[in-house]
């Protein structure tokens, strides 16, 4: 069994696959329901269901299709989306918008929120399960994202308002108390710079124009129209924008109450606008 494992192992290292061991063990434990320390430790009977699963994983990775695409779900804040190609893959990055906000408003927040370019529905979904008492909802311009984003609210049983919308053009003014928002910004320069897997996730919901932050000038203005008089606006940006944000911030809000936090590398990776 071990020697058919580390076949395809040598197999998805050819090819490029910058972790095939981790992959590959994660995709028997996840796909075929085996502990993981099981599969760590070989102890699971290795069945020809499994190994032509892992040919066709391996086949599919080959080609640079995301390992999520394959399973066909994500992790995001300890829970388990359902993704397709329609959507982005939720990321861990991503997750800060949920740590700050949970510290900021807790648990008991009542309010309205929305969120804007909902994708998979990760924001809102769990959003909507970690605050019971607040109504939340989801936008998007894509009417496949938003059924992904139905099902997943539907299987993890909460409620969420969807609505197809171009950002938030279809909105009414001061609607909202918290407007979040994990928006296409990279940039069309930086495409042939991006790992085949990434170019295989919908490109609507990667590129942002062609320096990445362009979505921001209309976004910001209608996140700031939509909210209520004392509102918060949170939203992922790039890893190296904060200094383009910050000057599209001033000139098309002035000066605001703008703050960014960071990831764990160290990047500002979300800005958050108060308004007190």
């Amino acid at each position: 069994m071990k020697k058919e494992i580390l076949k395809y192992i040598e197999f998805l290292k050819a090819k490029g696959v910058s972790n095939p061991v981790i992959e590959i063990e994660r995709y028997i434990s996840e796909a075929f329901n085996i502990p993981f320390y099981r599969v760590v430790a070989f102890d699971f009977e290795f069945t020809k269901e499994i190994e032509e699963g892992i040919k066709d994983f391996c086949n599919k990775r080959a080609e640079g299709i995301p390992y999520a695409y394959i399973l066909g779900f994500a992790h995001f804040w300890g829970r388990k989306f359902m993704v397709t190609p329609d959507v982005l893959i939720p990321r861990p990055e991503t997750e800060i918008i949920v740590d700050f906000l949970l510290k900021k408003v807790g648990k008991g927040f009542n309010g309205k929120l929305l969120d804007c370019c909902t994708g998979s529905g990760n924001l809102a979904v769990t959003f909507a399960a970690e605050m019971p008492n607040a109504h939340i909802f989801a936008s998007d311009c894509s009417l496949k994202a938003l059924n992904v984003a139905y099902k997943n609210a539907e299987n993890i049983k909460v409620e969420v308002g969807f609505f197809q919308c171009d950002k938030l053009a279809c909105l009414k003014e001061e609607a909202f108390d918290i407007v979040v928002a994990n928006p296409p910004y990279i940039g069309l320069k930086e495409k042939d710079m991006l790992e085949k897997e990434v170019l295989n996730e919908p490109h609507l919901a990667l590129f942002g124009g062609e320096n990445g932050y362009e979505f921001f000038e209309k976004f910001l203005i209608q996140a700031k129209n939509v909210l209520k008089e004392k509102g918060i606006i949170v939203f992922e940006i790039g890893y190296n924008q904060r200094d383009d944000i910050e000057s599209l911030v001033l000139k098309l809000l002035g000066n605001v109450n703008l703050y960014f936090l960071k990831d764990l590398n160290g990047y500002f990776r979300v800005g958050v606008i108060e308004y007190a």
